[in-house]
């Protein structure tokens, strides 16, 4: 019953359809836990904040990237002890089939990202200032522009230096279920 418990994320009380005992306090983020036990994914804060829309698209990014969150997530329990972690919904096509529109991805500012990598960049539209984010990925930083790659269709994305707000790095499946 324990296996089947822990496994489905339940207490025994429940399996056996009795009254629950009280779930424990809600873990706080950080880094001391490493070993705690941590309650099931339902009973996870959403305290992961949705920062807006990410540009699957090869000619704009997206106009909807805040600083003031939109949305709360819930925090895997990989990325408990993880700090300045956010999250964004994907728009348009050009990602795809990695990231389809709307796809929740969760994105890491400071793991530095590796060539290969999916990247949110955010950058400074030199028609009117307006900062827009896109998602691509990484192929590389010149001292000139930083190349992203599209899939849908296949392309890359050249992006002047000069106006990069900021290079973060959306995590994967992997480091998301710490795997």
């Amino acid at each position: 019953m324990r296996k089947i418990s822990k496994g489905l994320g339940v207490s025994i009380e429940e399996i056996m359809g009795e009254e629950p005992s009280p779930m424990p306090a809600p873990v706080k983020n950080d880094v001391k836990r490493a070993n705690a036990t941590l309650p099931a994914f339902a009973h996870l804060d959403k305290d992961v904040p949705v920062r807006g829309t990410a540009a699957g698209s090869h000619l704009r990014g997206a106009f909807q990237l805040t600083s003031d969150p939109v949305d709360y997530v819930r925090r895997p329990a990989s990325l408990m002890s993880a700090r300045n972690v956010y999250s964004l919904y994907v728009e348009g096509s050009s990602m795809e089939p990695q990231y389809w529109p709307g796809d929740l991805i969760y994105v890491h500012p400071d793991k530095p990202p590796r060539p290969g990598d999916a990247v949110i960049v955010q950058y400074r539209n030199s028609d009117d200032e307006d900062i827009e984010a896109t998602i691509g990925l990484y192929i590389r930083l010149t001292a000139e522009r930083l190349v992203i790659q599209k899939h849908n269709p296949p392309g890359e994305r050249n992006i002047v230096r000069d106006a990069i707000v900021s290079i973060h790095k959306v995590l994967t499946n992997n480091e998301i279920y710490g795997v």
